[in-house]
């Protein structure tokens, strides 16, 4: 994988909520906080609920517990590039760590009580893609003109999808589809976290985006604006004045990356 990769991000708050509950990290190499040539680098989007900007909160330490994936690397006394396989262990320990985090948190502060967040990552290896992935957040691969989706939803509908009594094209449309099954910080330990090692290829490009993007624009539209904006930036832009457009009732927020 080229390091010199193009990284691009947007979020807006939307037309119908006051706050932005959506949270996103991003650890290339820039700041030089992190060994990210050796490491990989890190691209997270967290979607949060909970009242009284308890999910603010949530996304937001979510987020930030990715971090600790950096900690750990860095304290083991090998300092060689993690394997694929190694690194994704890692990333899911860290993962539910997080879950942890944001589950004491909403235990020790009474307004936060039954706060929680989606969390999706994208950690960029050198010919690999580690995902890690709780809730309805997404990340796609945009490679040779297509687009393909890397994750699951963790929802009920999902679930009836998998299971036959419900079409993609009816699950879109389905009222609870926004009810999740596995949610970051809504309990103890989490039963299911989603992991893919996913092979890098030259132009290949990544998007990751709350449900305020994939509620507003169907996987066919966001693929054609992919084809239309191979400048990460310019996709984004696109992306987002295309969901506002498209209504805005969500907090949107999205990163491109193209290696």
């Amino acid at each position: 994988m080229d390091r010199r990769i193009q990284v691009a991000a947007r979020t807006h708050v939307g037309f119908i909520r006051k706050n932005n509950e959506d949270s996103s990290l991003i650890i290339d190499g820039s700041t030089g906080d992190y060994d990210t040539d050796r490491l990989g680098r890190m691209f997270v989007i967290a979607d949060g609920m909970g009242g009284h900007a308890a999910g603010e909160i949530a996304s937001r330490i979510a987020c930030e517990g990715l971090r600790t994936y950096y900690r750990m690397e860095e304290a083991d006394a090998a300092k060689t590039e993690p394997s694929p396989e190694s690194a994704m262990q890692k990333l899911e320990s860290v993962i539910r760590e997080t879950n942890a985090r944001v589950y004491r948190n909403a235990r020790e502060n009474r307004a936060r009580l039954g706060m929680g967040t989606t969390l999706s990552v994208l950690l960029l290896l050198k010919h690999a893609a580690i995902i890690g992935h709780v809730g309805d957040s997404r990340i796609y691969l945009f490679r040779n003109r297509r687009l393909l989706r890397l994750t699951i939803d963790h929802t009920r509908v999902q679930a009836m999808v998998d299971q036959g009594y419900l079409t993609a094209e009816e699950a879109a449309r389905h009222p609870q589809r926004h009810i999740l099954l596995e949610a970051v910080g809504t309990a103890e330990s989490l039963e299911n976290v989603f992991t893919r090692n996913e092979p890098v290829q030259e132009e290949d490009a990544f998007l990751l985006c709350s449900d305020g993007l994939t509620d507003m624009l169907l996987d066919s539209r966001i693929e054609q604006l992919l084809i239309e904006n191979p400048d990460p930036g310019d996709a984004c832009n696109r992306l987002l004045e295309e969901a506002l457009a498209n209504g805005g009732i969500d907090n949107v927020t999205v990163i491109a990356v193209r290696v």
